[in-house]
């Protein structure tokens, strides 16, 4: 009987010893959705002007620019006509002031009740958008001062069917533009 008890012993303290290893050295299963690893990122947002500097109305080309930079495809689900817009915030900082608190980039839009549509963005490839007639200046803002405008973009997007998913979020560069003091006539 001892010789059993000694043998539980010994078993037990094997077991114990094995089991002591730390987790993160014991094979993790993969999960297809989890999100990437710390630091390394997975896409990139880039905004632009055709000019950075602009005269008072002078109207000119605003484009965004979602690229995927990972090794991997990435689907992202438009929820209708809005296309990228749906996961675009705009932050503003005028002269002299700090960041506005954010506009969504499909503020004035619908989606017209257009099915979801999603869009494949391969490695290297890359969606975006561009308007034409953006006024860096303003009829619409007639005491707009001259000076340094600064413009950044977030992207944020989560798959829309599946509320495990992880968050994508990045962030733009930061693009500035100088306005011109209007000329009198």
């Amino acid at each position: 009987m001892t010789r059993w008890y000694a043998r539980g012993v010994l078993l037990s303290c094997c077991c114990a010893v094995g089991l002591s290893v730390p987790v993160s050295a014991a094979p993790q299963p993969k999960d297809k959705k989890a999100a990437p690893p710390e630091g390394k990122k997975m896409l990139e947002l880039r905004i632009s002007y055709s000019k950075n500097v602009v005269d008072y109305d002078e109207v000119v080309e605003f484009s965004c620019e979602l690229k995927n930079i990972s090794d991997k495809p990435i689907t992202i689900v438009y929820k209708g006509s809005n296309g990228l817009r749906d996961y675009i915030t705009y932050f503003f900082r005028n002269p002299g002031e700090d960041w506005s608190e954010g506009l969504k980039a499909n503020s004035h839009l619908s989606d017209l009740g257009i099915e979801r549509l999603p869009q494949l963005v391969e490695p290297g490839k890359s969606l975006g958008y561009k308007e034409r007639g953006f006024h860096a200046s303003s009829r619409e803002n007639p005491r707009r001062k001259p000076g340094i405008y600064q413009k950044k973009a977030v992207f944020e997007y989560r798959d829309p069917d599946d509320e495990k998913a992880p968050l994508l979020r990045v962030e733009s560069n930061v693009l500035e533009i100088e306005l011109r003091p209007k000329k009198n006539k």
